[in-house]
Protein backbone atom coordinates (compact mmCIF):
# COMPACT_ATOMS: atom_id res chain seq x y z
CA UNK A 1 0.00 0.00 0.00
CA UNK A 2 2.86 2.36 0.76
CA UNK A 3 4.51 1.90 -2.63
CA UNK A 4 1.15 2.19 -4.46
CA UNK A 5 0.47 5.51 -2.76
CA UNK A 6 3.82 6.92 -3.89
CA UNK A 7 3.10 5.88 -7.49
CA UNK A 8 -0.29 7.70 -7.53
CA UNK A 9 1.22 10.94 -6.19
CA UNK A 10 3.99 10.82 -8.78
CA UNK A 11 1.40 10.26 -11.51
CA UNK A 12 -0.58 13.35 -10.39
CA UNK A 13 2.56 15.46 -10.36
CA UNK A 14 3.44 14.28 -13.87
CA UNK A 15 -0.10 15.04 -15.02
CA UNK A 16 0.05 18.58 -13.61
CA UNK A 17 3.45 19.10 -15.20
CA UNK A 18 2.19 17.90 -18.58
CA UNK A 19 -0.91 20.10 -18.30
CA UNK A 20 1.24 23.12 -17.51
CA UNK A 21 3.56 22.40 -20.43
CA UNK A 22 0.57 21.93 -22.74
CA UNK A 23 -0.93 25.23 -21.56
CA UNK A 24 2.33 27.10 -22.10
CA UNK A 25 2.73 25.48 -25.50
CA UNK A 26 -0.83 26.46 -26.48
CA UNK A 27 -0.28 30.07 -25.38
CA UNK A 28 2.88 30.23 -27.46
CA UNK A 29 1.70 28.43 -30.60
CA UNK A 30 -2.04 29.15 -30.75
CA UNK A 31 -2.90 32.68 -31.85
CA UNK A 32 -6.36 34.18 -31.55
CA UNK A 33 -7.25 37.46 -33.28
CA UNK A 34 -10.39 39.30 -34.29
CA UNK A 35 -13.05 41.32 -32.62
CA UNK A 36 -16.42 41.27 -30.88
CA UNK A 37 -19.01 44.03 -30.96
CA UNK A 38 -22.46 44.61 -29.50
CA UNK A 39 -24.74 47.45 -30.57
CA UNK A 40 -28.17 48.71 -29.62
CA UNK A 41 -30.15 51.48 -31.32
CA UNK A 42 -33.36 53.24 -30.31
CA UNK A 43 -35.54 55.34 -32.60
CA UNK A 44 -38.18 58.01 -31.94
CA UNK A 45 -40.14 60.20 -34.35
CA UNK A 46 -42.94 62.74 -34.37
CA UNK A 47 -44.87 64.00 -37.39
CA UNK A 48 -43.98 61.19 -39.82
CA UNK A 49 -44.35 57.44 -40.04
CA UNK A 50 -41.66 55.20 -38.57
CA UNK A 51 -38.78 54.59 -40.96
CA UNK A 52 -37.21 51.82 -38.84
CA UNK A 53 -37.93 49.67 -35.79
CA UNK A 54 -38.15 51.52 -32.43
CA UNK A 55 -35.41 49.35 -30.94
CA UNK A 56 -32.73 47.19 -32.47
CA UNK A 57 -29.76 45.27 -31.12
CA UNK A 58 -27.12 43.09 -32.76
CA UNK A 59 -24.04 41.12 -31.64
CA UNK A 60 -21.24 40.40 -34.10
CA UNK A 61 -18.02 38.43 -33.76
CA UNK A 62 -15.28 37.96 -36.33
CA UNK A 63 -12.37 35.89 -35.07
CA UNK A 64 -9.58 33.68 -36.33
CA UNK A 65 -7.71 30.91 -34.51
CA UNK A 66 -4.26 30.04 -35.90
CA UNK A 67 -2.07 27.08 -35.06
CA UNK A 68 1.01 26.75 -37.26
CA UNK A 69 -0.40 26.09 -40.75
CA UNK A 70 -4.01 25.80 -39.59
CA UNK A 71 -6.27 28.86 -39.45
CA UNK A 72 -9.95 28.88 -38.51
CA UNK A 73 -11.67 32.22 -39.21
CA UNK A 74 -15.32 32.35 -38.19
CA UNK A 75 -18.10 34.89 -37.85
CA UNK A 76 -21.26 35.13 -35.77
CA UNK A 77 -24.18 37.51 -36.13
CA UNK A 78 -27.07 37.52 -33.66
CA UNK A 79 -29.97 39.97 -33.57
CA UNK A 80 -33.47 40.31 -32.20
CA UNK A 81 -34.63 40.96 -35.78
CA UNK A 82 -34.18 37.29 -36.58
CA UNK A 83 -37.64 36.61 -35.15
CA UNK A 84 -39.31 39.17 -37.42
CA UNK A 85 -37.12 39.22 -40.52
CA UNK A 86 -36.89 36.03 -42.49
CA UNK A 87 -36.65 37.23 -46.09
CA UNK A 88 -34.19 34.92 -47.89
CA UNK A 89 -31.68 34.75 -45.02
CA UNK A 90 -32.10 35.19 -41.23
CA UNK A 91 -30.17 37.80 -39.30
CA UNK A 92 -28.76 35.20 -36.92
CA UNK A 93 -25.86 33.62 -38.79
CA UNK A 94 -22.81 31.56 -37.96
CA UNK A 95 -20.07 30.47 -40.32
CA UNK A 96 -16.46 29.36 -40.34
CA UNK A 97 -13.77 28.75 -42.97
CA UNK A 98 -10.99 26.53 -41.55
CA UNK A 99 -7.88 26.43 -43.74
CA UNK A 100 -4.93 24.04 -43.78
CA UNK A 101 -2.17 24.82 -46.28
CA UNK A 102 -3.92 24.79 -49.67
CA UNK A 103 -7.28 23.43 -48.45
CA UNK A 104 -10.14 25.70 -47.27
CA UNK A 105 -13.45 24.43 -45.90
CA UNK A 106 -16.54 26.68 -45.63
CA UNK A 107 -19.22 25.74 -43.09
CA UNK A 108 -22.43 27.51 -42.09
CA UNK A 109 -23.47 30.84 -43.57
CA UNK A 110 -20.79 31.63 -46.13
CA UNK A 111 -20.42 33.23 -49.55
CA UNK A 112 -18.28 32.19 -52.51
CA UNK A 113 -17.69 33.96 -55.79
CA UNK A 114 -17.27 32.09 -59.09
CA UNK A 115 -17.90 34.91 -61.60
CA UNK A 116 -20.21 37.85 -62.34
CA UNK A 117 -22.67 35.87 -64.48
CA UNK A 118 -22.74 32.54 -62.59
CA UNK A 119 -22.34 32.68 -58.80
CA UNK A 120 -21.65 36.22 -57.63
CA UNK A 121 -21.18 35.99 -53.86
CA UNK A 122 -24.68 35.06 -52.68
CA UNK A 123 -24.91 33.95 -49.05
CA UNK A 124 -25.82 30.28 -48.53
CA UNK A 125 -26.17 27.91 -45.58
CA UNK A 126 -24.15 24.82 -46.33
CA UNK A 127 -20.68 23.51 -47.16
CA UNK A 128 -17.98 24.68 -49.55
CA UNK A 129 -14.48 23.47 -50.36
CA UNK A 130 -11.60 25.26 -52.08
CA UNK A 131 -8.36 23.59 -53.16
CA UNK A 132 -5.69 26.12 -54.14
CA UNK A 133 -2.13 24.79 -54.21
CA UNK A 134 0.35 27.43 -55.33
CA UNK A 135 2.60 24.90 -57.10
CA UNK A 136 -0.19 22.86 -58.66
CA UNK A 137 -1.81 24.25 -61.85
CA UNK A 138 -5.36 23.05 -61.12
CA UNK A 139 -7.56 24.91 -58.61
CA UNK A 140 -10.89 23.52 -57.48
CA UNK A 141 -13.99 24.90 -55.73
CA UNK A 142 -17.29 23.23 -54.87
CA UNK A 143 -20.28 24.22 -52.73
CA UNK A 144 -23.80 23.17 -51.85
CA UNK A 145 -26.50 24.45 -49.56
CA UNK A 146 -29.64 26.51 -49.01
CA UNK A 147 -29.71 29.91 -50.71
CA UNK A 148 -33.12 31.05 -49.41
CA UNK A 149 -35.37 29.85 -46.64
CA UNK A 150 -39.11 29.44 -47.03
CA UNK A 151 -41.36 32.22 -45.76
CA UNK A 152 -45.09 31.55 -46.00
CA UNK A 153 -46.72 34.71 -44.68
CA UNK A 154 -46.95 38.43 -45.34
CA UNK A 155 -45.39 41.07 -43.13
CA UNK A 156 -46.24 44.78 -42.97
CA UNK A 157 -43.32 45.72 -40.71
CA UNK A 158 -40.89 48.49 -41.79
CA UNK A 159 -38.59 45.72 -43.01
CA UNK A 160 -41.15 44.63 -45.61
CA UNK A 161 -40.83 40.85 -45.59
CA UNK A 162 -42.36 38.98 -48.50
CA UNK A 163 -43.19 35.30 -49.00
CA UNK A 164 -40.56 33.23 -50.77
CA UNK A 165 -39.82 29.66 -51.80
CA UNK A 166 -37.07 27.61 -50.21
CA UNK A 167 -34.12 27.54 -52.61
CA UNK A 168 -31.24 25.04 -52.74
CA UNK A 169 -28.23 25.08 -54.99
CA UNK A 170 -24.78 23.70 -55.69
CA UNK A 171 -21.88 24.48 -57.98
CA UNK A 172 -18.28 23.86 -58.90
CA UNK A 173 -15.43 25.79 -60.47
CA UNK A 174 -12.26 24.25 -61.92
CA UNK A 175 -9.37 26.54 -62.86
CA UNK A 176 -6.22 25.69 -64.80
CA UNK A 177 -3.58 28.31 -64.06
CA UNK A 178 -0.03 28.81 -65.24
CA UNK A 179 1.78 32.07 -64.63
CA UNK A 180 -0.41 34.92 -65.90
CA UNK A 181 -2.67 32.55 -67.85
CA UNK A 182 -5.81 30.96 -66.45
CA UNK A 183 -8.91 29.18 -67.72
CA UNK A 184 -11.93 28.33 -65.55
CA UNK A 185 -14.95 26.09 -66.12
CA UNK A 186 -18.02 26.77 -63.98
CA UNK A 187 -21.27 24.96 -63.26
CA UNK A 188 -23.97 26.33 -60.96
CA UNK A 189 -27.47 25.00 -60.36
CA UNK A 190 -30.27 26.20 -58.08
CA UNK A 191 -33.92 25.24 -57.72
CA UNK A 192 -36.88 26.28 -55.60
CA UNK A 193 -38.86 23.76 -53.56
CA UNK A 194 -42.39 24.02 -55.04
CA UNK A 195 -43.97 22.57 -51.86
CA UNK A 196 -42.34 25.06 -49.48
CA UNK A 197 -44.96 27.76 -50.17
CA UNK A 198 -48.73 27.27 -50.17
CA UNK A 199 -50.42 27.39 -53.58
CA UNK A 200 -52.92 29.97 -52.36
CA UNK A 201 -50.17 32.34 -51.23
CA UNK A 202 -48.17 31.79 -54.42
CA UNK A 203 -51.22 32.38 -56.63
CA UNK A 204 -52.29 35.52 -54.76
CA UNK A 205 -48.81 37.08 -55.06
CA UNK A 206 -48.02 35.60 -58.50
CA UNK A 207 -44.95 33.78 -57.19
CA UNK A 208 -43.52 30.87 -59.15
CA UNK A 209 -40.90 28.24 -58.19
CA UNK A 210 -37.90 28.57 -60.51
CA UNK A 211 -35.04 26.37 -61.64
CA UNK A 212 -31.73 27.43 -63.17
CA UNK A 213 -28.51 25.92 -64.43
CA UNK A 214 -25.60 28.06 -65.59
CA UNK A 215 -22.51 26.85 -67.43
CA UNK A 216 -19.69 29.35 -67.79
CA UNK A 217 -16.04 29.89 -68.49
CA UNK A 218 -13.57 32.64 -67.65
CA UNK A 219 -10.17 33.23 -69.20
CA UNK A 220 -7.19 35.48 -68.61
CA UNK A 221 -4.00 35.55 -70.69
CA UNK A 222 -1.51 37.98 -72.26
CA UNK A 223 -1.68 38.73 -76.00
CA UNK A 224 1.74 40.36 -76.05
CA UNK A 225 4.30 41.99 -73.82
CA UNK A 226 2.00 44.83 -72.75
CA UNK A 227 -1.46 43.57 -73.80
CA UNK A 228 -3.69 41.49 -71.53
CA UNK A 229 -7.10 39.92 -72.08
CA UNK A 230 -9.68 38.70 -69.61
CA UNK A 231 -13.23 37.63 -70.30
CA UNK A 232 -16.23 35.55 -69.33
CA UNK A 233 -18.90 33.63 -71.21
CA UNK A 234 -21.95 32.08 -69.52
CA UNK A 235 -25.01 30.23 -70.78
CA UNK A 236 -28.06 30.22 -68.53
CA UNK A 237 -31.02 27.84 -68.82
CA UNK A 238 -33.88 29.12 -66.72
CA UNK A 239 -37.32 27.69 -65.90
CA UNK A 240 -39.56 30.47 -64.47
CA UNK A 241 -42.09 27.85 -63.30
CA UNK A 242 -41.03 24.24 -62.67
CA UNK A 243 -44.69 23.17 -62.34
CA UNK A 244 -45.30 23.48 -66.09
CA UNK A 245 -45.07 20.45 -68.44
CA UNK A 246 -41.74 19.14 -69.68
CA UNK A 247 -40.51 19.74 -73.21
CA UNK A 248 -37.63 18.83 -75.51
CA UNK A 249 -35.44 21.39 -77.29
CA UNK A 250 -33.46 21.34 -80.50
CA UNK A 251 -30.95 24.04 -79.57
CA UNK A 252 -28.57 23.11 -76.71
CA UNK A 253 -29.87 19.53 -77.01
CA UNK A 254 -27.52 18.35 -74.27
CA UNK A 255 -29.95 19.94 -71.79
CA UNK A 256 -32.42 17.15 -72.60
CA UNK A 257 -30.08 14.63 -70.98
CA UNK A 258 -29.03 16.24 -67.71
CA UNK A 259 -31.34 14.14 -65.57
CA UNK A 260 -32.27 15.83 -62.31
CA UNK A 261 -29.90 18.74 -62.90
CA UNK A 262 -32.27 20.48 -65.34
CA UNK A 263 -35.57 19.61 -67.00
CA UNK A 264 -36.52 21.65 -70.10
CA UNK A 265 -40.11 22.92 -69.97
CA UNK A 266 -42.43 24.77 -72.30
CA UNK A 267 -41.52 28.09 -70.63
CA UNK A 268 -37.74 27.56 -70.47
CA UNK A 269 -35.48 30.49 -71.35
CA UNK A 270 -31.98 30.13 -72.81
CA UNK A 271 -29.71 33.18 -72.83
CA UNK A 272 -26.00 33.95 -72.85
CA UNK A 273 -23.80 36.65 -71.35
CA UNK A 274 -20.35 37.67 -72.51
CA UNK A 275 -17.78 40.16 -71.25
CA UNK A 276 -14.33 40.74 -72.70
CA UNK A 277 -11.69 43.28 -71.72
CA UNK A 278 -8.42 44.24 -73.46
CA UNK A 279 -5.82 46.22 -71.52
CA UNK A 280 -2.68 47.83 -72.94
CA UNK A 281 -0.24 48.97 -70.25
CA UNK A 282 2.94 51.04 -70.39
CA UNK A 283 4.80 52.74 -67.56
CA UNK A 284 2.62 55.89 -67.50
CA UNK A 285 -0.03 54.97 -70.08
CA UNK A 286 -3.00 52.59 -69.94
CA UNK A 287 -5.76 51.82 -72.46
CA UNK A 288 -8.85 49.70 -71.75
CA UNK A 289 -11.39 48.37 -74.25
CA UNK A 290 -14.39 46.35 -73.04
CA UNK A 291 -17.28 44.72 -74.85
CA UNK A 292 -20.24 43.30 -72.94
CA UNK A 293 -23.45 41.63 -74.04
CA UNK A 294 -26.11 40.22 -71.70
CA UNK A 295 -28.97 38.48 -73.49
CA UNK A 296 -32.68 39.25 -73.03
CA UNK A 297 -34.09 37.63 -69.89
CA UNK A 298 -30.63 36.38 -68.85
CA UNK A 299 -30.93 35.27 -65.22
CA UNK A 300 -28.87 33.39 -62.69
CA UNK A 301 -30.11 32.41 -59.24
CA UNK A 302 -26.52 32.86 -58.07
CA UNK A 303 -26.76 36.66 -58.25
CA UNK A 304 -29.01 38.92 -56.19
CA UNK A 305 -29.35 41.50 -58.97
CA UNK A 306 -28.25 41.49 -62.59
CA UNK A 307 -29.18 43.78 -65.51
CA UNK A 308 -29.95 42.03 -68.79
CA UNK A 309 -30.95 42.76 -72.38
CA UNK A 310 -28.16 45.21 -73.21
CA UNK A 311 -24.97 45.51 -75.19
CA UNK A 312 -22.21 48.05 -74.65
CA UNK A 313 -18.73 49.01 -75.75
CA UNK A 314 -16.58 51.16 -73.46
CA UNK A 315 -13.05 52.42 -73.73
CA UNK A 316 -10.76 54.40 -71.47
CA UNK A 317 -7.32 55.95 -71.70
CA UNK A 318 -5.29 56.93 -68.62
CA UNK A 319 -1.90 58.60 -68.65
CA UNK A 320 0.39 60.76 -66.52
CA UNK A 321 2.51 63.75 -67.47
CA UNK A 322 4.90 66.31 -65.98
CA UNK A 323 6.66 63.81 -63.74
CA UNK A 324 3.32 62.27 -62.74
CA UNK A 325 1.99 65.56 -61.39
CA UNK A 326 -0.85 65.57 -63.95
CA UNK A 327 -3.10 62.53 -64.29
CA UNK A 328 -5.60 62.35 -67.14
CA UNK A 329 -8.34 59.75 -67.51
CA UNK A 330 -10.71 59.70 -70.47
CA UNK A 331 -13.60 57.34 -71.10
CA UNK A 332 -16.32 56.79 -73.64
CA UNK A 333 -18.96 54.25 -74.47
CA UNK A 334 -22.03 53.15 -76.36
CA UNK A 335 -24.96 51.09 -75.04
CA UNK A 336 -28.21 49.79 -76.47
CA UNK A 337 -30.99 47.50 -75.25
CA UNK A 338 -33.82 45.50 -76.88
CA UNK A 339 -31.35 43.06 -78.43
CA UNK A 340 -34.06 40.73 -79.74
CA UNK A 341 -36.47 43.52 -80.89
CA UNK A 342 -39.14 42.20 -78.53
CA UNK A 343 -39.74 45.44 -76.60
CA UNK A 344 -41.98 48.33 -77.63
CA UNK A 345 -39.02 50.72 -77.60
CA UNK A 346 -35.25 50.75 -77.97
CA UNK A 347 -32.91 52.94 -75.93
CA UNK A 348 -29.44 53.99 -77.08
CA UNK A 349 -26.92 55.71 -74.79
CA UNK A 350 -23.65 57.40 -75.69
CA UNK A 351 -21.32 58.73 -72.99
CA UNK A 352 -17.90 60.35 -72.90
CA UNK A 353 -15.87 62.10 -70.25
CA UNK A 354 -12.52 63.25 -68.95
CA UNK A 355 -11.05 63.55 -65.42
CA UNK A 356 -7.99 65.61 -64.51
CA UNK A 357 -5.92 65.66 -61.33
CA UNK A 358 -3.02 68.08 -60.95
CA UNK A 359 -0.71 68.16 -57.94
CA UNK A 360 0.88 71.60 -58.29
CA UNK A 361 2.84 71.09 -55.08
CA UNK A 362 2.67 69.19 -51.81
CA UNK A 363 0.26 71.83 -50.55
CA UNK A 364 -1.89 72.63 -53.60
CA UNK A 365 -3.89 70.27 -55.84
CA UNK A 366 -6.63 70.71 -58.44
CA UNK A 367 -9.28 68.37 -59.88
CA UNK A 368 -11.58 68.73 -62.85
CA UNK A 369 -14.05 66.58 -64.76
CA UNK A 370 -16.46 66.76 -67.68
CA UNK A 371 -18.90 64.23 -69.12
CA UNK A 372 -21.51 64.18 -71.84
CA UNK A 373 -24.38 61.69 -71.76
CA UNK A 374 -26.75 61.23 -74.70
CA UNK A 375 -29.72 58.88 -74.70
CA UNK A 376 -32.43 58.25 -77.26
CA UNK A 377 -35.55 56.10 -77.06
CA UNK A 378 -37.47 55.13 -80.17
CA UNK A 379 -40.48 52.89 -80.75
CA UNK A 380 -39.78 49.66 -82.61
CA UNK A 381 -41.28 48.86 -86.05
CA UNK A 382 -43.67 46.44 -84.35
CA UNK A 383 -45.50 49.36 -82.71
CA UNK A 384 -45.75 51.40 -85.90
CA UNK A 385 -46.98 48.44 -87.95
CA UNK A 386 -49.84 47.83 -85.50
CA UNK A 387 -50.71 51.49 -84.79
CA UNK A 388 -51.19 53.33 -88.07
CA UNK A 389 -52.11 56.58 -86.34
CA UNK A 390 -48.64 56.96 -84.74
CA UNK A 391 -46.19 59.15 -86.64
CA UNK A 392 -42.62 57.76 -86.69
CA UNK A 393 -41.21 60.85 -84.99
CA UNK A 394 -43.97 61.47 -82.45
CA UNK A 395 -42.69 59.20 -79.71
CA UNK A 396 -38.97 59.52 -80.25
CA UNK A 397 -37.30 60.77 -77.08
CA UNK A 398 -33.86 62.38 -77.00
CA UNK A 399 -31.97 63.63 -73.93
CA UNK A 400 -28.57 65.26 -73.59
CA UNK A 401 -26.89 65.65 -70.19
CA UNK A 402 -23.72 67.67 -69.65
CA UNK A 403 -21.90 67.50 -66.33
CA UNK A 404 -18.80 69.34 -65.17
CA UNK A 405 -17.01 69.78 -61.89
CA UNK A 406 -13.84 71.01 -60.33
CA UNK A 407 -12.16 71.88 -57.11
CA UNK A 408 -8.95 72.58 -55.24
CA UNK A 409 -7.32 71.76 -51.90
CA UNK A 410 -4.74 74.02 -50.30
CA UNK A 411 -3.04 73.00 -47.07
CA UNK A 412 -0.96 75.36 -44.97
CA UNK A 413 0.31 75.84 -41.44
CA UNK A 414 2.56 73.68 -39.31
CA UNK A 415 1.99 69.95 -39.00
CA UNK A 416 0.53 70.18 -35.51
CA UNK A 417 -1.69 73.08 -36.60
CA UNK A 418 -2.46 72.07 -40.16
CA UNK A 419 -5.21 73.85 -42.07
CA UNK A 420 -6.87 72.85 -45.34
CA UNK A 421 -8.89 75.22 -47.49
CA UNK A 422 -11.11 73.50 -50.07
CA UNK A 423 -13.74 74.31 -52.68
CA UNK A 424 -15.75 71.92 -54.87
CA UNK A 425 -18.13 72.91 -57.67
CA UNK A 426 -20.50 70.71 -59.69
CA UNK A 427 -22.76 71.56 -62.61
CA UNK A 428 -25.26 69.49 -64.57
CA UNK A 429 -27.64 70.45 -67.36
CA UNK A 430 -30.13 68.07 -68.99
CA UNK A 431 -32.33 68.86 -72.00
CA UNK A 432 -34.65 66.77 -74.16
CA UNK A 433 -36.51 67.14 -77.44
CA UNK A 434 -39.80 67.74 -75.61
CA UNK A 435 -38.63 71.07 -74.26
CA UNK A 436 -38.08 69.82 -70.71
CA UNK A 437 -34.79 70.67 -69.04
CA UNK A 438 -33.15 70.92 -65.64
CA UNK A 439 -30.08 72.77 -64.42
CA UNK A 440 -28.27 71.77 -61.24
CA UNK A 441 -25.49 73.57 -59.35
CA UNK A 442 -23.68 72.61 -56.18
CA UNK A 443 -20.94 74.56 -54.39
CA UNK A 444 -19.26 73.42 -51.20
CA UNK A 445 -16.43 75.43 -49.67
CA UNK A 446 -14.85 75.27 -46.26
CA UNK A 447 -11.86 75.08 -43.96
CA UNK A 448 -10.49 72.33 -41.72
CA UNK A 449 -8.43 73.69 -38.86
CA UNK A 450 -6.38 72.05 -36.10
CA UNK A 451 -6.09 74.10 -32.91
CA UNK A 452 -3.34 72.38 -30.88
CA UNK A 453 -3.54 74.74 -27.93
CA UNK A 454 -7.20 73.81 -27.46
CA UNK A 455 -6.75 70.17 -28.66
CA UNK A 456 -9.61 70.89 -31.04
CA UNK A 457 -10.27 69.98 -34.68
CA UNK A 458 -12.71 72.34 -36.40
CA UNK A 459 -14.30 71.63 -39.78
CA UNK A 460 -16.52 74.33 -41.21
CA UNK A 461 -18.14 74.70 -44.61
CA UNK A 462 -21.02 76.25 -46.53
CA UNK A 463 -23.12 74.23 -48.95
CA UNK A 464 -25.23 75.71 -51.76
CA UNK A 465 -27.43 73.65 -54.10
CA UNK A 466 -29.68 74.97 -56.85
CA UNK A 467 -32.03 72.89 -59.00
CA UNK A 468 -33.80 74.80 -61.77
CA UNK A 469 -36.66 73.36 -63.84
CA UNK A 470 -39.31 74.91 -66.08
CA UNK A 471 -41.75 75.27 -63.16
CA UNK A 472 -39.60 76.01 -60.13
CA UNK A 473 -36.20 76.85 -58.72
CA UNK A 474 -35.24 74.93 -55.61
CA UNK A 475 -32.35 76.17 -53.46
CA UNK A 476 -30.83 74.57 -50.36
CA UNK A 477 -28.19 76.64 -48.61
CA UNK A 478 -26.64 76.67 -45.17
CA UNK A 479 -23.57 76.15 -42.96
CA UNK A 480 -22.06 72.92 -41.65
CA UNK A 481 -19.86 72.79 -38.55
CA UNK A 482 -18.16 69.92 -36.73
CA UNK A 483 -15.94 69.91 -33.62
CA UNK A 484 -13.75 67.06 -32.36
CA UNK A 485 -11.77 67.04 -29.12
CA UNK A 486 -10.09 64.34 -27.00
CA UNK A 487 -10.29 64.49 -23.20
CA UNK A 488 -9.04 62.47 -20.22
CA UNK A 489 -5.56 61.87 -21.66
CA UNK A 490 -7.00 61.09 -25.10
CA UNK A 491 -9.03 58.17 -23.73
CA UNK A 492 -12.34 59.83 -24.60
CA UNK A 493 -13.02 61.42 -27.97
CA UNK A 494 -15.97 63.82 -28.25
CA UNK A 495 -17.47 64.88 -31.56
CA UNK A 496 -20.28 67.34 -32.29
CA UNK A 497 -21.56 68.30 -35.72
CA UNK A 498 -24.55 70.21 -37.04
CA UNK A 499 -25.89 71.44 -40.35
CA UNK A 500 -28.57 74.05 -40.99
CA UNK A 501 -30.06 74.09 -44.49
CA UNK A 502 -32.69 76.54 -45.65
CA UNK A 503 -35.06 75.49 -48.44
CA UNK A 504 -36.10 78.22 -50.87
CA UNK A 505 -38.63 77.59 -53.66
CA UNK A 506 -39.13 80.27 -56.31
CA UNK A 507 -37.65 82.89 -54.01
CA UNK A 508 -39.77 82.03 -50.95
CA UNK A 509 -38.40 80.40 -47.79
CA UNK A 510 -40.42 77.21 -47.32
CA UNK A 511 -38.57 75.73 -44.37
CA UNK A 512 -35.31 74.39 -43.03
CA UNK A 513 -33.68 71.19 -41.86
CA UNK A 514 -31.45 70.99 -38.77
CA UNK A 515 -29.34 67.85 -38.52
CA UNK A 516 -27.26 67.43 -35.35
CA UNK A 517 -25.03 64.59 -34.25
CA UNK A 518 -23.13 63.97 -31.00
CA UNK A 519 -20.80 61.05 -30.33
CA UNK A 520 -18.45 60.01 -27.55
CA UNK A 521 -15.92 57.18 -27.74
CA UNK A 522 -14.08 55.83 -24.72
CA UNK A 523 -11.02 53.62 -25.21
CA UNK A 524 -9.87 51.55 -22.24
CA UNK A 525 -7.48 48.66 -21.69
CA UNK A 526 -6.01 49.54 -25.11
CA UNK A 527 -8.32 47.34 -27.19
CA UNK A 528 -11.76 48.04 -25.73
CA UNK A 529 -14.05 50.77 -27.09
CA UNK A 530 -17.35 52.03 -25.75
CA UNK A 531 -19.19 54.59 -27.85
CA UNK A 532 -22.45 56.50 -27.76
CA UNK A 533 -24.11 58.34 -30.62
CA UNK A 534 -27.16 60.59 -30.79
CA UNK A 535 -28.63 61.97 -34.03
CA UNK A 536 -31.44 64.53 -34.00
CA UNK A 537 -33.18 65.76 -37.16
CA UNK A 538 -35.76 68.55 -37.26
CA UNK A 539 -37.63 69.74 -40.34
CA UNK A 540 -39.49 73.04 -39.96
CA UNK A 541 -41.85 73.47 -42.88
CA UNK A 542 -43.96 76.47 -43.86
CA UNK A 543 -45.95 74.44 -46.40
CA UNK A 544 -48.13 71.35 -46.20
CA UNK A 545 -45.86 69.11 -48.26
CA UNK A 546 -43.30 68.23 -47.06
CA UNK A 547 -44.60 68.60 -43.53
CA UNK A 548 -42.69 69.30 -40.33
CA UNK A 549 -41.30 66.41 -38.28
CA UNK A 550 -38.79 65.47 -35.61
CA UNK A 551 -36.67 62.35 -35.58
CA UNK A 552 -34.16 60.98 -33.07
CA UNK A 553 -31.83 57.99 -33.24
CA UNK A 554 -29.45 56.96 -30.48
CA UNK A 555 -27.07 54.07 -30.14
CA UNK A 556 -24.64 52.41 -27.75
CA UNK A 557 -21.81 50.24 -29.06
CA UNK A 558 -19.12 48.14 -27.40
CA UNK A 559 -16.22 46.59 -29.33
CA UNK A 560 -13.19 44.58 -28.35
CA UNK A 561 -10.34 43.89 -30.72
CA UNK A 562 -7.67 41.33 -29.96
Amino acid sequence: MFFASIEIVASDEDSLSLSKKAWNYAKKEVKVSGGVSASSVFYLMNGIGARRDPFFWVINANMAIRFKEISIPFSISFSQQNSSYTRLQPFNQFGMSPKYKFLTLHLGYRSMNFSEYTLAGNIFLGVGVEVNHQKFPIKFSVLGGRFAKAFDKTDDSPLKNYPSYERWGYGTKITIEKGTKSLSLILFRASDNATSLSDSMATALKLKPAENIVIGTTAKFPLGKNINFNGEYALSSFNPDIRLPESRIDDYSYLNNLGGMFTPRINSQYNAAFKGNLEFVLKTFRVNLMYRRVGPEYKTLGSTFLNNDYEDITTGVNWQMFKKKLSVATNGGFQRNNLADLLFSTMIRVVGGVNLTYAASEKLSFTGNYSNFNSSTELTPFVFNNNNNIRPDSLKFLQVTNSAGGGFNYSFGKKEAKKVLFTNLNFQKADDNKGVGTTFYNINTGLTNKLPYAKLDVNSSVNFTSNLTAVQRLINVGPILSLTRPIVNNKIKLSLSSSFLNTIINGSLTGNIINSRFSATYTFLKKHNLSFELVYVVRNSNISNPKSFQEMRGGLNYSWGF
